[in-house]
């Protein structure tokens, strides 16, 4: 299972009825189904990776006493594997149209189609499988198959790519926040969602956002912001997504010059209203993450020191979140469009002056 702040990247189902602090800020993020296919996602990878590392059959046929009549046994990683197949499979694809998953759970998904299982486990559920033995046979012949794939190169090649987009993601974004600290002392640190109401796509279908105006929305939104912010404003990082609500929305963290400006809720706050009322012209929504820090256990935004070792990992570990779901679902964007962007790295000034700073790295 992930941490609440963990699969909050995952989940995007902003609903606005009965949740809105006013003027488009939600006063809680309300998570729908994501929140399930999250977790389902996660665990599709676990019990492969189990069963590719393992060689026996999962499912048998054994026989009841002396009437003559048979049962299904399983193995403990054969009943986690017959609970995969019985949740919502269609769920996935539902919350995730856009997306590429993960290696693991694509030849779940593929063997799953390929041998109707999911049919086969509904049926074992409500013990009305007409032959037993087949259905048991049918099942070995997908461990089995599952294994074979999950050790091939192509399968390999395609798990190391995976991991690879999302570390080089973390480590480009990790580089760009040490940048930042190596010319600030103290920032001050905001994390916005923003997204677009509900209403919005209950009027008409054909009218969704679609993903040239919400990248054009996010150009806006940003120079809007630079306007207000001007010089206080020292860096950001943007995650785009897209979720159960078929409607993109943004994450983003927002770097401020600490010796300037400390009101983190406040400024988070503006960076909303410039989203709904500017940008969005009121159907714009966002939940200011800053407002509700005291509920994070490893807390990385607001007021952030240079020499604030622990707040720094913590920013770390804030930022991870953003390129970590990339692990599990890689967005798949027309052309040559990012899902992830950050600002200009900061120039070093020519000459520093007074007592140089230790060298801290947050990891």
């Amino acid at each position: 299972m992930y941490s609440e702040n963990e699969m909050a990247l995952f989940a995007s189902c902003y609903k606005t009825a009965g949740s809105n602090a006013g003027g488009g800020e939600l006063a809680v993020r309300v998570l729908g189904d994501e929140w399930h296919v999250a977790d389902y996602i996660c665990t599709i990878e676990k019990v492969l990776k189990k069963i590719i590392s393992t060689k026996s059959p999962l499912f048998y046929v054994v026989p009841i006493g002396r009437s003559g009549g048979h049962r299904l046994k399983m193995s403990e990683l054969g009943v986690k594997f017959i609970n995969l197949l019985q949740a919502e499979l269609k769920l996935v694809s539902k919350n995730f149209p856009y997306y590429e998953f993960n290696p693991y759970v694509s030849i779940f998904f593929d063997v799953t189609y390929k041998l109707e299982l999911n049919n086969l486990a509904w049926e074992l559920r409500g013990k009305l499988v007409p032959n037993l033995t087949l259905s048991v046979a049918t099942l070995n012949t997908a461990i089995e198959e599952l294994r074979r794939l999950g050790k091939t190169e192509r399968f390999k090649a395609k798990l190391r790519n995976f991991r690879r987009v999302a570390d080089k993601n973390f480590v480009e974004v990790k580089r760009y926040i040490n940048g930042i600290f190596s010319v600030y002392s103290r920032l001050m640190v905001v994390r916005l969602d923003l997204g677009y109401s509900r209403t919005l796509a209950d009027i008409d279908v054909e009218k969704e956002v679609e993903h040239r105006n919400v990248s054009k929305d996010r150009v806006e939104f940003f120079k809007a912001l630079n306007n207000v912010a001007k010089d206080k404003m020292v860096g950001f990082v943007w995650k785009l997504e897209y979720g159960l609500d078929k409607f993109y929305h943004y994450h983003l963290m927002l770097f401020f010059d600490g010796s300037q400006v400390q009101e983190d809720v406040m400024w988070a706050k503006r960076a909303g209203e410039i989203w709904v009322g500017e940008v969005t012209k009121g159907d714009g929504v966002y939940f200011n993450c800053n407002r509700k820090k005291h509920l994070y256990r490893d807390c990385g935004i607001g007021v952030v020191e240079h020499h604030d070792q622990k707040k720094r990992e913590n920013l770390m570990l804030a930022a991870s979140y953003l390129t970590k779901p990339d692990y599990y679902l890689r967005m798949v964007l027309p052309g040559k469009s990012r899902a992830l962007g950050k600002g200009l790295a900061p120039k070093l000034p020519a000459k520093k002056m007074g007592r140089p700073r230790s060298l801290v790295q947050a990891s």
